[in-house]
């Protein structure tokens, strides 16, 4: 049994054939994992070089991944491949570009195929594939070993999302161990201290669950080979100081953390990184400064700079003095520097990943209480809060799809509006839903959202996070610019209510539908009161005394009919008559707006010709009607379509000014009935369109009957409603 293998067991694991199973929480992808159990396990000969690179295809998260030999005198062969492409016959061969036996350790190109200059590491053949294969990111790293190329490693995506940190990092590593194996491939005689470092790598990786075990691992087995009391990982921060990483070693030997964040200790950590070359600290001022009395020697060695934004250096010491140790340890050091830097690389996306996720549980409890308490748009103003200090938002938008309809509910300086609906397709947010990422909407575009937008809200920037399976998302507007970090928050929010999102829509449609209602039941009871008031004001005030007038007239007539010439009584008695069909028009014209007897004779296209003729009557509105049936519909339609035609005209279209008045009513195939109602009145936007009276009335009469209706302004000038209603059939 190996020493591996016992090193297994002992940790209470079990080796399977797919490799050790990873907690979601690290950055070492299980890939990983499984490649650097399969070459502990695998002669270099027996290795199955497919399964390889589709390991590696994982880990970087790619579309193409092809894995080169290379020798002076053959140039590149193909040794594997992965991935949806044309496949090339193993073995292939091409040269190499010029220069490329020349290139150092650990380089790494990597952008768009389009803007990057290859001509270094890839040939123009090389290039010519790729633009076939539609890949549009690629990353290059050439092989080493002891300090000699021996081959090369592809990736490419067909998407435009370059390769990050992390990736770059995974790269690094994958870099090291791949070199290694093809070394022995091709021939290429190894230097004991390069055998020796991959070896210990290998093992690190393959018994670890994370970049921070795996660096601990690591530097245990490099003091242990150098003697070493004691090692240290220092990362250097963007601030320009230092901190403790990971150590090994004995207690007594462990430096003060507080030290690191002394004046005199930074200075001198860096001038190491300044310097960039291993500097010997013997007993004296450095050696005191950082570790306790005992320590007479210490190695500090900068990590090369292979990634920008990270940094940092190794710490060797010991108790007393070790030429041999050191010099194993600069040895070691020397070709394992390039894999510590990848290793903090990926220890930064642990840490990160794990605040991340404490966020998101935070985050996933909240949204969870609200949902169980209440409605959707507490969840928004929730949002709303929750963003609003952190990160000056103007207004926060909570969107649900709910089959071809989105529901969009708003809320603008604290307060929620009006829920609105909208087409799914229609709508400029069905794009973002489909991309399923956060992005961030450009400012030209805006005028596409107006339509959906809250009044009064002029955002200069704005960024949507869809929830999964294009369920919704979560729309954030600003008058300002909205920091980069909320892009994270965002990301969380919309993980945590896509969890809900099925209640949350369950939820909406039960209050849809009873604010609907209500708001139906407030104009029946508004309209009835109206009407009522009208009707008593025409019978009262016109009606009642005009006929108190003409009983009057008629009186005072009789009591003079003996006193006058008969010519003067015929005439006073034609004026009582002319008074009350005064009346009787009234009448007519009242008992006509409560319910034309047309309606129920004649169906609804007379009645409408009747009272649109009745309104250009008294109204003096140009009115053009074209309408024609092929079947009437049952009563009860006729009345509801009459009806939402009276209340759209009188109460929302005749208040806005109108002088042109167009309607057109027309029968489908399938017996819908369309009916369209437009004039060059102004149009204030939906969410006054909603809040006029008699509104919400029509549209539940027409949703009650199965219908739609929706009303928008014409780009020129004026409204347009459109109205369907379906007919029964028996």
């Amino acid at each position: 049994m190996s020493d591996r293998r016992l090193r297994w067991l002992s940790r209470g694991k079990v080796i399977s054939q797919e490799g050790a199973a990873r907690s979601l929480d690290t950055a070492l992808l299980s890939c990983l994992d499984q490649l650097a159990d399969l070459v502990v396990r695998t002669p270099v000969e027996e290795l199955a070089w497919s399964h390889v690179v589709e390991l590696v295809r994982q880990a970087l998260t790619s579309d193409l991944v092809r894995l080169w030999t290379y020798r002076s005198e053959e140039g590149l062969r193909l040794l594997a491949q992965s991935g949806e492409t044309t496949e090339l016959p193993r073995g292939a061969t091409r040269p190499a570009p010029l220069g490329f036996e020349n290139l150092p350790p650990r380089m790494l190109v990597t952008g768009s195929l389009a803007g990057t200059s290859w001509e270094a590491v890839l040939s123009h053949e090389d290039e010519t594939e790729f633009w076939r294969e539609k890949i549009a990111q690629v990353l290059v790293l050439p092989l080493h070993v002891g300090g000699r190329v021996v081959g090369r490693l592809d990736v490419g995506r067909r998407l435009a999302q370059a390769f990050a940190e992390p990736d770059r990092a995974r790269a690094v590593l994958l870099a090291g161990l791949l070199g290694a194996l093809i070394g022995q491939l091709v021939g290429r005689p190894e230097p004991a201290a390069l055998e020796r470092a991959a070896l210990l790598l290998r093992d690190a990786l393959a018994t670890a669950t994370s970049a921070r075990e795996v660096t601990v691992r690591l530097l245990e087995a490099v003091r242990w080979r150098s003697r070493a009391e004691t090692m240290l990982l220092v990362g250097w921060t963007r601030e320009e100081r230092a901190e403790l990483v990971a150590s090994v070693g004995a207690p007594g030997v462990q430096p003060d953390p507080a030290a690191f964040a002394s004046a005199r200790v930074t200075a001198m950590l860096r001038e190491v990184l300044l310097q960039g070359r291993v500097q010997a600290w013997r007993e004296g001022t450095e050696v005191g400064l950082l570790f306790p009395t005992g320590v007479s020697s210490v190695l500090a060695l900068p990590l090369p700079e292979q990634v920008e934004t990270t940094r940092g250096l190794i710490l060797a010491a010991w108790r007393a003095s070790d030429a041999e140790g050191e010099e194993e340890a600069r040895a070691l050091l020397a070709f394992l520097a390039a894999d510590f830097v990848t290793l903090l690389v990926l220890i930064e996306g642990e840490s990160r990943l794990s605040g991340l996720r404490a966020r998101t549980q935070w985050l996933e409890e909240v949204v969870g209480a609200l949902v169980a308490q209440g409605h959707p748009a507490a969840v928004a103003r929730a949002v709303w809060h929750l963003l609003a200090e952190r990160f000056a938002v103007s207004a926060v938008g909570l969107v649900l799809r709910q089959n071809a309809e989105l529901t969009w509910l708003w809320v603008v300086a604290g307060k929620s509006q009006l829920a609105r609906q909208e087409g799914a397709r229609e709508s400029p947010l069905a794009p973002h839903l489909l991309e399923g990422r956060v992005t961030r909407v450009p400012a030209e575009q805006w005028e596409e959202w107006r339509s959906v937008l809250p009044q009064g809200v002029r955002p200069a920037t704005g960024v949507v996070a869809p929830l999964p399976h294009g369920e919704g998302a979560v729309v954030v507007l600003s008058e300002g610019m909205l920091k980069p970090e909320i892009e994270g928050w965002l990301a969380c929010l919309a993980e945590a209510i896509g969890a809900h999102v099925r209640e949350l829509s369950q939820r909406l449609d039960e209050s849809v539908v009873e604010e609907r209602q209500e708001r139906a039941l407030v104009d029946t009871l508004a309209t009835e009161e109206r009407e009522r008031r009208e009707l008593v004001e025409v019978i009262h005030d016109r009606v009642l005394q005009g006929l108190a007038s003409s009983l009057y007239r008629i009186e005072f007539t009789l009591r003079r009919a003996e006193q006058q010439a008969i010519e003067q009584t015929v005439l006073e008695l034609e004026q009582v008559r002319d008074l009350l069909a005064d009346q009787i028009a009234v009448l007519r014209d009242t008992i006509f707006r409560i319910r034309p007897a047309s309606l129920d004779h004649l169906g609804l296209v007379a009645a409408l010709r009747d009272y649109l003729s009745q309104l250009e009557r008294t109204r003096g509105i140009e009115v053009e009607f074209l309408g024609e049936l092929r079947e009437r519909p049952a009563p009860e339609i006729e009345e509801r379509l009459y009806r939402v035609v009276q209340i759209v005209i009188e109460q929302a279209r005749l208040p806005a000014g109108i002088r042109r008045l167009a309607i057109r009513l027309r029968q489908r195939q399938d017996g819908t009935i369309l009916l369209v109602i437009a004039d060059d009145g102004r149009w204030s936007g939906q969410e006054d369109w909603e809040r006029l009276p008699g509104i919400a009335l029509a549209e539940e009469w027409v949703r009650l009957s199965g219908g739609t209706i929706q009303a928008t302004g014409i780009a020129d000038g004026g409204t347009t409603v459109a109205m369907t209603m379906p007919i029964p059939r028996s």
